[in-house]
């Protein structure tokens, strides 16, 4: 049926109001009109996009004809057309009406009145049928959304693929329900899919919102389902961030959108429109979850409205469809049962267009369908016509572009946008897309374009061989893309570039690369000169060899050598590119880290081994420097988890409507093991609630949810359910038992607490309910005694006191928002109450009925999810939505740790010495209590001291001179010892007479410490306390900065920085007696040898003496290094005494060999280090050189006394490295920092590597494997 053959009124109707006349209807005609405007306004791109916020793509694609503006970008179209002077011949409307004329392209869209492939969009309104109910349902849930007061503004609409959900939010809700005088008039619209950047997306369309700051909006993210199909993790975060803040009240909504608004604006509606295969996913982030608590399910379609999607169109043009036509079709589309088969309406709009093209008449007939091959092959004939169309240049052409626009998920194909600026300038690939897009086969928006229905994947037979014969090239583009990511995101580091070859594609430079994106392209062409770089630096050296080699043994010693600098050749390649994985590795350890340390330290130890460079080996000693978890993965959903008091028992209720048990060691996290799993929703839905009853020799659970709540027998094995409590409608939230174990309290949807009593476990007898005003109840909580209740819930915290069965409520206690969590400390003293929007922990402490409210726990960004008490009551810990598990000190409120996520926490608990956390990723960990930063101070740490081995004893001094001391029979547990006393028995050297010196003695048995008016005092070791301090004068009036001690412990060597002498002293019974004098200009470095007969100081000159010290601890010059290149900080000298490194302020490092100490001989100079070095420290060993520098990192070299190589680097997290120290006879090292914290970290790296395996728990799964270490064969690494 030809375009001439039906007159389209509705178009005739629309354009009879606003004439427009002059103005072009082409999309290039369009373009020309706007590049004219451009030329005289003498706008570039650039300053366009800056004054309208339009971003520079699609303004290349407008004002190129290549693309039209969406109705979502209407005003800034608008705005656009002022701002090039286009406006003064016709109006805006006029504009508007030739763009929505251009739509309609000739021969199709005017006559053909079916859409084929693609969606409905806005401007189909008048064409769209059958779903008039649903956008009734929709739009009444839009309205219930926007009240004040009703909950988060997010209304969720799912539908499987091809379920229409597309055409209802765009041709249903936007372009119906919005338009003038539909039942969403007055409302403000806009339509946006995520793509690649939805932030920027989701900016670009809220400025736009902003600019009718009086209108009501309803915001569209259609195909939600790309935040994980096409955009990375951080944007797809970044977005739901966003859209987070925009639901907020009033301004934050627009300071949340970037935008500066100083008003606030009317309400605002998010529609979502997602995929449901992809609920579970988006269910994790809390934003979203909410409207996913409630989503409006889009139905198939019914027989009567697939009639009317069928027959309304054609009825507009004025064409019958005739019945036989529906019955084939209702035949070939699987309708049964009075319903439609799911995913039928996109094959079915296909069948359609192309029936309708092929019919002849004012009657569409089964037979005009059977002639276009049914279903399938009116997507086959389409497709075929479109490719047949083009000429013999474009085909090759149109085969990479439209590969570009499929990715392969799991070896399934599924489509993905392609960036219209790809396409740049290419005539040809545009005459491709501007055909295909003409048949419907493809969609193109303001900066992508894309396959318009993944139908073309199963039914286009050509595509499909297409896809079959590049399954390798495709899967190694995904690979390349991630790559890409990770060098751009990372200022393109030559340590992440990969060799070329290794992606397996033909990448040389033709229609195919570029069609690759912009990144992929740089990092290709990047990747190829630095790998070529590499190549022709080992040609040049292979050549070298091959001439010695025929020099030296000539014709036939040549073919052997060259047969072996093939192989070296080859061992090199490969080890080149283990190098690389290494280096990508270590980088994508240190992009986790901060949210997943547990992640991070598993690919950590992937970069270790799979090379060992010194990326790999110092991302995998920082791993044993943070606190990571032993993990236990499960489906992904936000659960709770409860434990026993002996934290022999751990139980988690399931999404899925089972019951996880932990027992054991596995339950406490001292060891691993998979859970005892235990079926009890057979309708398999969610549980919520949980608790655990361990009273005489009995293990209950009890478990609930959306169906029901059970009584489960733990101590049998397996556990078994002992009694159904409930069943059927009404959700259980929450659990509890009484201490004594005889009283069940169930937390329900409908604001009751169900009680039963069970005695007899077997035989449980309901109490009455108690009547709350929560709606519903959220959390429980019960106190040690039994007698007092507390329920928490939308309208806050609720107490009850508990006499047999009877039950009295006590006033509320006030929140700022709603509580979902609640719990008693141990001893019933203290009330804590975790708030959603408040996103707070508010405390109350109790006396009897009274509560008085205390400071809350603070610094949370998101709601509060779980609170529970440590078993001694002094520590609270609380899980929160802004992905952090956070410890606080109950006595002060101040927080003491907190412990990052990659998803939201649900819950947290304690159980014996570790804490345990369940995230929304479904990921269950056991955090261990001992942190390697194992305390902090109110100030920050200045220096750090150990005996020689590290074995002993550990000193730590604060910006007050306020000392520390602990014990290392443990290095890795390192046990806190009563502080020394400041003052001597004389009352002399009060608290602040002290200065930020300390020292422990070469073999533990005393530590030091200096004073202001110059004096060393020295606080001997009684076993695990210190004898008084003993008192030292050697500088008289000046500042004690630096004590250093022999390994013998005999001697010492003090000096204050701002003198012109260090002293010399030996020891004397407990204590110690000046006997020499070192002369120098202001000291500001020293050292001492092994022997306690060398030592080495720096001046202020940028110089440093050598002097000898003799049996008599008198001090004499021999030697000197006369300039360092800028003044020493720290000296250290090698365990055999035979060189000295000096630590400079410019970050350098300089060695020096004293065989001769009369005339030292330089032999090494670092600069790696990139801030002044603080605190230097070597190994008992001799092997390792550590030092702490400004620029928070520890930097570690292997010294062989000629020299020092790099061996590793360490992220501090101290803000600055303030001191050193090998402890554990050289295994482990320990920092002091500036802010407060002591660290410590494994360097030996084998058992660095047991340590990551012996508390990892699960292992990289196969997912992890592919995202996170890009090109890496997965393979067990423990």
């Amino acid at each position: 049926m030809s375009a001439t053959d039906v007159t389209d009124e509705g178009a005739t109707t629309a354009a009879g109001a606003i004439t427009g006349a002059g103005l072009p209807r082409t999309k290039r005609g369009l373009g020309e009109a706007l590049a004219a405007g451009r030329s005289r306004a003498g706008l570039s791109y650039r300053d366009l996009s800056r004054r309208s916020t339009v971003p520079v793509a699609t303004l290349q694609g407008w004002i190129g004809g290549r693309s039209l503006p969406t109705p979502a970008l209407r005003s800034a179209f608008l705005e656009v057309l002022d701002l090039l002077g286009l406006t003064a011949d016709h109006t805006g409307p006029e504009w508007w009406q030739a763009v929505e004329d251009a739509r309609r392209i000739p021969g199709t869209a005017a006559g053909n009145p079916y859409v084929g492939l693609r969606p409905y969009a806005p401007e189909d309104r008048d064409v769209f049928f059958g779903r008039q109910q649903e956008l009734a349902d929709l739009v009444e849930r839009v309205r219930a959304a926007a009240v004040p007061g009703a909950g988060q503004p997010v209304v969720a609409l799912l539908a499987p693929s091809g379920g229409g959900k597309s055409s209802l939010l765009g041709a249903g809700l936007v372009g119906t329900a919005c338009a003038p005088g539909g039942a969403l008039d007055g409302w403000y619209a806009a339509l946006l899919t995520p793509g690649e950047d939805p932030e920027e997306r989701w900016r670009a369309a809220y400025a736009a919102r902003l600019a009718h700051p009086e209108l009501p909006a309803v915001l569209v993210i259609d195909q939600c389902e790309e935040l994980w199909t096409v955009a990375s993790q951080d944007r797809r975060e970044a977005l739901i961030a966003l859209l987070g803040g925009v639901l907020a009240d009033g301004v934050a909504r627009g300071e949340a959108a970037g935008q500066d608004s100083s008003e606030a604006v009317a309400p605002d509606v998010v529609v979502i429109g997602l995929r449901s295969d992809y609920f579970g996913p988006a269910a994790e982030h809390t934003v979203l979850g909410a409207a996913l608590g409630h989503p409006l399910l889009l139905p198939t379609v019914s027989t009567e409205q697939a009639e009317s999607i069928i027959t309304g169109p054609a009825r507009l043009r004025g064409v019958v469809v005739d019945p036989g036509l529906i019955a084939v079709l209702q035949r070939d589309l699987g309708a049964a049962g009075g319903t439609w088969a799911g995913g039928a309406l996109p094959l079915l709009s296909q069948a359609l267009t192309e029936t309708w093209d092929t019919a002849k008449g004012q009657t569409l007939t089964a037979a005009d369908y059977l002639a276009v091959g049914g279903v399938a092959g009116a997507i086959e004939r389409a497709a075929e016509r479109a490719y047949a169309d083009l000429d013999e240049a474009a085909r090759p052409i149109a085969r990479g572009l439209i590969l570009r626009m499929v990715r392969v998920d799991l070896d399934t194909p599924v489509r993905r946008p392609l960036e219209l600026e790809l396409l740049q300038d290419d005539e040809v690939a545009w005459s491709v897309v501007e055909r295909f897009a003409r048949a419907r086969l493809l969609t193109v928006g303001d900066d992508t374009v894309e396959l318009a229905h993944e139908a073309l994947l199963q039914h286009w037979n050509r595509l499909r061989g297409w896809v079959a014969e590049d399954m390798e090239d495709l899967r190694a583009r995904a690979y390349l893309a991630r790559a890409a990511a990770l060098w751009t995101e990372h200022d393109r580091d030559d340590d992440l570039l990969i060799p070329v070859g290794r992606f397996g594609l033909g990448l040389e430079e033709d229609a195919t690369t570029r069609m690759l994106g912009t990144a992929e392209r740089e990092f290709v062409a990047a990747s190829r000169a630095h790998f070529l770089a590499l190549e022709q630096e080992q040609v040049r050296t292979n050549r070298r060899l091959r001439l010695r080699a025929r020099v030296a043994f000539g014709a036939l010693a040549g073919v052997l050598v060259l047969a072996i600098l093939a192989v070296v050749a080859l061992i090199n390649m490969q080890n080149t590119r283990n190098q690389a994985l290494s280096r990508q590795m270590a980088l994508s350890s240190s992009l986790v880290s901060a949210q997943d340390p547990g992640l991070a330290a598993q690919i950590a130890l992937g970069a270790s081994e799979w090379s060992g460079t010194p990326e790999g080996t110092s991302a995998l000693i920082s791993a044993t420097g943070r606190p990571f978890p032993r993990r236990a993965l499960g489906p992904s959903a936000a659960t709770k988890l409860t434990v026993d008091a002996d934290a022999r028992l751990l139980v988690q209720p399931e999404p899925d409507g089972t019951l996880r048990l932990w027992r054991g060691q596995a339950a406490s996290g001292a060891a691993g093991g998979a859970p005892e799993v235990l079926p009890l929703d057979p309708a398999h839905k969610s549980l919520f609630a949980g608790a655990v009853s361990t009273v005489g020799g009995q293990a209950l659970v009890a478990a609930g949810g959306m169906n029901g709540l059970w009584l489960v027998d733990a101590a049998a094995a397996p556990a078994r359910v002992l009694a159904t409590l409930s069943s059927g409608p009404g959700t259980t939230y929450a659990a509890v038992f009484s201490p004594d174990g005889r009283t069940l309290y169930a937390g329900m949807q409908n604001g009751s607490i169900r009680r039963w009593d069970i005695s007899t476990p077997t035989a449980p007898h309901e109490m009455p309910a108690l009547a709350t005003q929560q709606d519903p109840v959220l959390a429980l909580t019960i106190d040690p005694t039994g007698t007092r209740l507390a329920t928490a819930g939308a309208k806050g915290v609720a107490r009850w006191v508990l006499d047999g069965d009877r039950a009295t409520l006590l006033g509320p206690l006030t929140t700022l928002s709603a509580v979902q969590a609640v719990a008693f400390s141990p001893d019933g003293q203290w009330l804590a109450a975790g708030e959603s929007r408040g996103r707070r922990v508010s405390r109350w402490r109790l006396d009897g009925d009274t509560a008085t409210a205390q400071a809350p726990l603070t610094g949370f960004t998101s709601w509060i999810n779980d609170v529970h008490f440590s078993s001694d009551g002094a520590r609270v810990l609380v899980a929160s939505s802004d992905q952090s598990m956070r410890e606080f000190d109950q006595t002060t409120g101040a927080q003491l740790r907190s412990y990052p996520h990659p998803a939201v926490v649900s819950a947290a608990i304690y159980a014996r010495d570790h804490l345990v956390s369940a995230a929304s990723d479904g990921t269950v960990r056991w955090w261990p209590r001992v942190d390697p930063v194992f305390t902090h101070f109110a100030t920050g740490l200045f220096q750090v001291s150990a005996d020689t081995t590290g074995t002993h004893l550990l000193s730590s001094v604060d910006r007050t001179g306020s000392i520390a001391a602990w014990d290392l029979a443990d290095p890795s547990r390192p046990r806190r010892l009563p502080d020394p006393e400041t003052s001597a028995p004389d009352g002399s050297h009060p608290a602040g007479d002290y200065e930020v010196v300390t020292a422990v003695l070469a073999d533990g048995s005393a530590v030091l410490g200096g004073t202001k008016q110059g004096d060393v005092v020295v606080w001997n070791r009684r076993g695990d306390a210190f004898a008084p301090a003993v008192s030292v004068p050697v500088d008289p009036g000046q500042s004690i900065s630096w004590i250093g001690s022999s390994a013998d412990s005999r001697t010492l060597v003090a000096s204050a920085i701002t003198s012109q002498k260090a002293l010399v002293l030996r020891r004397a019974g407990d204590s110690f007696a000046v006997t020499g004098q070192i002369d120098v200009d202001q000291p500001q470095a020293m050292g001492i040898d092994a022997t306690g007969r060398l030592a080495v100081v720096a001046d202020i000159n940028a110089a440093a003496g050598v002097w000898t010290i003799d049996d008599a601890g008198r001090a004499t010059r021999v030697g000197g290094m006369a300039d360092l290149g800028s003044t020493g900080t720290v000296v250290v000298f090698s365990p055999d005494g035979r060189s000295v490194a000096i630590g400079t302020d410019s970050g350098r490092v300089v060695v020096y060999d004293l065989a001769d100490p009369a005339h030292p001989r330089q032999v090494s100079g670092e600069s790696t280090a990139l801030g002044a070095i603080y605190g230097m420290a070597v190994s008992p060993d001799g092997r390792y050189l550590a030092a702490g520098a400004g620029d928070n990192r520890i930097w570690l070299w292997r010294w062989d006394n000629e020299k020092l190589s790099p061996f590793a680097w360490i992220e501090a997290s101290l803000d600055r490295v303030n001191d050193v120290r090998f402890v554990d006879n050289g295994r482990r090292l320990v920092a002091g920092g500036a802010n407060g914290g002591i660290a410590s970290w494994d360097i030996d790296v084998d058992r660095a590597r047991e340590t990551v395996c012996q508390g990892r728990g699960a292992p990289l799964t196969a997912d992890e494997w592919a995202e996170r270490l890009v090109g890496a064969a997965p393979r067990e690494l423990c």
